[in-house]
């Protein structure tokens, strides 16, 4: 089952702290790709986060994969976050085949939020979508009553799509998903290493709200 959260919905946004460059980050945090050996403490991460954890089965396609990102805290060797996803491929037989790219779980520790990490999993995956798959649309869900969560996707640019009734079966409470989704306007290559052009996409679907460029927050 998939599950977006990012952390306690109780704890704010804090505008100035949210967005932070990668490169300040990354003298902190290592970000990487799953290693086999990641397994267990990626599982007992997800325990943390969401109360459930992915199944080896689920896990094992990831490996090496750049669908899958893990930060680990540099100074303890703690996996602290992470973000895993999946290609998939609308069947059109009248005409071209719809490419979507589809967030199964970001994730991340409770005590490491408010520093950008969240958002740069998000940047990270959401340019390989789109540079390597030139995908059309992004997806996830999130739980409808996780208000920190709908309103970090929200400026990011994800907009609620749909409801889906009862989607988190496992739950006692707050069973109820939204589906949000993030339509690139157009299909661009974008660089690895600046969020420029998708800064500017992101603008033009969501023009009412702030710039997420760290420049603009201050």
């Amino acid at each position: 089952m998939s599950q977006i959260s990012e952390t306690k919905s109780e704890q704010p946004i804090n505008p100035k702290t949210e967005i932070v460059g990668l490169k300040s980050l990354k003298e902190e945090y290592l970000f990487r790709k799953i290693k086999r050996s990641d397994i267990e403490t990626l599982q007992e991460l997800q325990n943390k986060v969401f109360g459930h954890k992915f199944s080896f089965r689920f896990l094992k396609p990831l490996i090496g994969s750049k669908l899958a990102c893990l930060v680990f805290h540099k100074k303890t060797g703690e996996l602290v976050g992470s973000i895993t996803a999946r290609v998939e491929i609308e069947r059109n037989w009248f005409s071209k085949n719809k490419v979507k790219g589809y967030i199964s779980s970001i994730g991340l520790a409770l005590e490491h939020s408010g520093k950008g990490i969240g958002y740069n999993l998000l940047n990270h995956i959401v340019k390989y979508f789109v540079n390597a798959h030139q995908a059309q649309e992004i997806y996830l869900h999130t739980r409808q009553t996780n208000v920190r969560a709908v309103t970090f996707y929200k400026r990011y640019g994800f907009q609620i799509t749909s409801k889906v009734a009862g989607y988190y079966s496992s739950r006692k409470t707050d069973p109820d998903a939204y589906i949000m989704t993030f339509y690139p306007r157009c299909v661009v290559k974008l660089k690895q290493t600046s969020s420029n052009k998708l800064q500017d996409r992101i603008n033009k679907v969501n023009p009412e709200k702030k710039p997420l460029n760290e420049k603009n927050q201050k």
